[in-house]
């Protein structure tokens, strides 16, 4: 029943399915639940403002399907802020070959060439 399943919605072939462990069953079929509930909640979030919008008063405003993101609060800016300084600290004290590290293991050239410091 499984291999069914595997076969008419990812177009697995046999082969392919006797490959997977138990673990990666497990893992593509929660992932699939997770999409699928995404999926249905996206779709009646829309059916509702859809059908809230269709028998609103003429006087109402139209409801938004997607809202805006919320704006930062001071907290997180103050967080923000505390983090900066804190990197500021650490450049200062030891350089920015911490950062020329970073990007050399994940080999990204830094733009300017080998001497660029900002």
């Amino acid at each position: 029943m499984e291999l069914a399943f595997f076969v008419t919605e990812f177009h697995f072939t046999k082969a392919d399915y006797e490959s997977l462990t138990p673990a990666e069953v497990a893992f593509i079929m929660k992932a699939w639940e997770d999409k699928l509930v995404r999926d249905t909640t996206y779709n009646r979030d829309a059916v509702l403002n859809a059908v809230t919008n269709a028998l609103r008063k003429k006087s109402q405003r139209f409801r938004k399907l997607w809202k805006k993101a919320g704006t930062v609060t001071e907290d997180q800016k103050t967080d923000m802020r505390q983090k900066i300084r804190t990197i500021e600290a650490i450049e200062k004290k030891s350089g920015k070959g911490w950062l020329d590290l970073i990007l050399k293991n994940a080999g990204i050239r830094r733009k300017g060439g080998k001497g660029h410091e900002n």
